[in-house]
């Protein structure tokens, strides 16, 4: 069983489930997003597979199935933080930490015009 990758200089675990993704996807546009065990938010082509973009930096992602809404991905992580991510680049657009590190954002987030809806294991629910 592998934990864990070394890409980089940097490290990226991989979950208790030895590899499974755990997420449920979004698909918009012929694109699916989808965060996997390795700790990576993905973008890839529908069609053929093809990535088109990989974010490796926000954490344990894989649990909290991911959200849509105006151009932006949702996706939270295991470590507490929620992020607003452009869905076409992969850029970062904001981020935000819940009050008890380490307690994360699992449920799907829900969206609005304005503002995104989710629940956090810091019992707390966030907009």
């Amino acid at each position: 069983m592998i934990d864990a990758a070394w890409i980089d200089g940097k490290r990226h675990r991989a979950d208790v489930y030895a590899g499974q993704y755990q997420t449920s996807p979004v698909v918009v546009n012929d694109i699916v997003y989808i965060g996997g065990p390795d700790g990576f938010l993905n973008a890839h082509d529908v069609n053929t597979g093809e990535p088109i973009w990989t974010i490796d930096d926000l954490g344990w992602a894989s649990v909290g199935a991911t959200g849509y809404n105006n151009g932006q991905i949702f996706v939270g992580t295991v470590s507490g933080r929620l992020y607003g991510i452009d869905a076409s680049t992969g850029k970062v657009n904001w981020r935000h930490q819940s009050r008890m590190p380490h307690k994360g954002f699992y449920p799907h987030p829900a969206t609005d015009d304005t503002k995104v809806y989710t629940g956090s294991h810091d019992g707390r629910y966030y907009a």
